[in-house]
């Protein structure tokens, strides 16, 4: 399904999922792996694991709580191989089948990321916007469909928010989340679809932009708010618009190309080699 260009403010996520034009994501697959990888993602929708499934009662917990106490129950706790407890969250289901059934563990940690959202200043500002908006603009120069979803449209702070939860919010570790993960590119990606769509937002210096909430999905919870500065963001655009392009000659060959046919020479990478340096002055 192709969807209009524009803002598309209510749609569900599966819905968004099943359009048909070109996502952040997938242009970070073909980044990091091949072109064939993007493809074979684009065709083959992965099942969704016990982790994104966390992800997702988080984003709701805190985007949607009013959603997450209708759609989320927390099981009864107790070991789920015995009979007993097994009848117990049988019957919670029974009682609700169109809700997620959660470990106690889990549906505690999603109130507690919550918390700890709500409990910094910062966050409880961004939040403050329209959530789970999803857009579609047309690319102006190789003419592709493209998508986005961001998390919270700040119209307030002329800013685009986005949630994440994380092994280390310290800036330092969450640096090199930002480059691993290709945070910098969704930035490129996110800005260039809601400024198409019309919707004024601010540059980074001006205090809005792409920012993140990152948060630790553990206790004590711990949070920081990140804002990509437009150096940071234009890094992004630069790599988005190699993508892009490529993304375009395979769609229009047909041709989604994997690694390379011959054979590549191996080395270590540049920190390797700074530590073993180190290792041998010792």
């Amino acid at each position: 399904m192709k969807p209009a260009p524009g803002l598309h403010p209510d749609i569900p996520a599966p819905d968004y999922h099943a359009w048909e034009a070109v996502s952040q994501s997938r242009l970070w697959t073909m980044r990091k792996s091949s072109p064939a990888h993007a493809f074979y993602a684009l065709t083959h929708p992965m099942e969704a694991t016990p982790a994104m499934l966390l992800g997702q009662a988080v984003h709701c917990a805190v985007l949607e709580p009013g959603r997450f106490g209708r759609e989320y129950i927390r099981a009864i706790d107790g070991d789920g191989r015995t009979a007993a407890v097994k009848a117990a969250r049988a019957a919670q289901s029974a009682e609700n089948p169109a809700a997620t059934l959660l470990t106690s563990t889990d549906f505690d940690k999603c109130l507690a990321i919550r918390e700890a959202c709500a409990g910094n200043k910062f966050a409880r500002m961004l939040l403050d916007g329209d959530h789970e908006s999803s857009f579609v603009w047309a690319d102006p120069d190789t003419g592709l469909l493209c998508k986005g979803r961001s998390d919270v449209l700040g119209f307030k702070t002329g800013s685009v928010v986005d949630l994440k939860t994380t092994r280390s919010a310290a800036r330092n570790q969450f640096e090199r989340s930002l480059y691993q993960y290709g945070y910098h590119v969704q930035a490129a990606h996110y800005l260039a679809g809601v400024r198409a769509c019309g919707i004024d937002i601010k540059s980074g210096e001006e205090g809005g932009g792409f920012v993140i909430i990152a948060v630790e999905p553990f206790p004590p919870y711990a949070i920081q708010v990140f804002r990509l500065l437009d150096p940071v963001v234009g890094w992004g655009e630069e790599e988005r618009r190699k993508l892009l392009e490529k993304w375009a000659a395979c769609e229009a060959s047909g041709i989604w190309p994997g690694y390379p046919d011959d054979i590549q020479d191996l080395s270590l990478p540049p920190w390797a080699t700074r530590e073993i340096e180190e290792v041998i002055s010792e």
